[in-house]
């Protein structure tokens, strides 16, 4: 086999073997159920979509048109996930009253705490809850006590901790503990105007050990 057939032939392995694989890392979200670890797939779903895209060209370019079809059938299906991010359903009421929620992962050793602080001074949201903060953290927030008189402040050094902050009155709140899980969970309710809305805030450990 010549040089050239010989590049051409790895290159359409490549793609193809490539592709195989996608196949088996989009089902892993589908089947989650039988190992935590074929979960961890759907956090990657947006790059199974761009290398299906890019296989798909190839092999429209060199006319293998199953192969296409599955790639095809690859970007159908992991874009069904994520577009609808991006179009939010245009039926959603917009009665009522709004409340705005930002929820941050602060990151324990990051001490860029003026910055954080600058967002919430930007966005101005009702109620912001801060992930992964230590008493540093906390005693840099409280600089926003004033105007976020609601609290709970669970600091943690191993990046679990957790602080809410609200300018609004919120009701039944309360730290829980799932299963049993070590990690903090808030809990709250929000009413305004006889409307309810239940909020949970947690830090999930790392799917890693199958616990």
């Amino acid at each position: 086999m010549s040089e050239p057939k010989k590049r051409r032939s790895s290159i359409r392995f490549l793609f193809s073997f490539g592709t195989l694989g996608l196949v088996f890392c989009s089902a892993g979200p589908f089947i989650g159920e039988l190992h935590w670890s074929l979960d961890l797939f759907a956090q990657f779903v947006s790059f199974y979509i761009g290398f299906a895209m890019l296989f798909g060209a190839y092999f429209i370019f060199t006319k293998r048109w199953l192969w296409t079809l599955l790639a095809v059938a690859i970007v159908v299906v992991n874009g069904a996930q994520v577009i609808p991010w991006y179009f939010p359903d245009s039926t959603t009421s917009s009665e009522g009253p709004v409340v705005s929620i930002l929820m941050a992962n602060v990151h324990t050793s990051n001490t860029k705490y003026d910055r954080f602080i600058q967002l919430i001074h930007d966005t101005d949201p009702d109620i912001f809850i801060a992930q992964e903060n230590d008493q540093a953290w906390v005693d840099a927030l409280g600089a926003l006590a004033d105007d976020y008189p609601h609290q709970m402040l669970l600091p943690r050094r191993d990046n679990h901790g957790m602080s809410l902050f609200s300018r609004i009155p919120v009701e039944n709140l309360r730290e829980e503990k799932f299963g049993e899980s070590v990690v903090p969970v808030i809990c709250f309710d929000v009413v305004m105007n006889d409307h309810a809305m239940s909020v949970i805030s947690l830090h999930t450990i790392p799917p890693i050990g199958g616990t």
